[in-house]
């Protein structure tokens, strides 16, 4: 006989295919897990454009020292306050001011992929406190981070 028969007649099935993994479920977690993850990616999102300010600064910078600017543009850029990043270590600005911001951006990931970990054994299991220990452990290396590469730039 078909399988499909011979469970209608309420006989065991022969083997069990699936296990079954009770899901928790709570909307004002799946709300803050959803939150975090849009902070997160806004965070990563003005952090690439910080990074493209600080880039098109340097150029600016550069132009200005070559002397290739042309003259009614440099009364405009005078007056505005310039950000210049430190030279500490002996590493050239340019390469410091990438790595900062990709180790930054590292951090965030990380700080993403926690959070979905988290949101994820939440369900399974209906905890995740390791992961929420990780998580806050991660998002203080991320701000301490963020502190650096912040002092990094001084205005002159």
């Amino acid at each position: 006989r078909a399988e499909s028969v011979t469970s209608a007649e309420g006989a065991p099935p022969k083997h069990q295919t699936s296990l079954t993994t009770p899901y928790y479920y709570d909307s004002g977690v799946q709300d803050f897990f959803k939150e975090l993850d849009a902070f997160v990616s806004e965070c990563g999102f003005l952090m690439r454009k910080a990074e493209y300010a600080a880039r098109l600064e340097r150029l600016v910078e550069q132009e200005l020292v070559t002397g290739s600017l042309p003259s009614h543009v440099l009364p405009r850029l005078s007056g505005t306050p310039r950000m210049q990043v430190a030279n500490i270590g002996g590493q050239a600005p340019k390469e410091q001011g990438s790595c900062a911001y990709d180790d930054l951006n590292k951090e965030l990931a990380g700080v993403q992929s926690i959070s979905e970990r988290a949101a994820e054994n939440l369900l399974r299991r209906g905890e995740c406190r390791e992961e929420i220990g990780g998580l806050q452990s991660k998002l203080a290396e991320t701000k301490h981070l963020a502190e650096q590469l912040k002092r990094m730039h001084i205005e002159p």
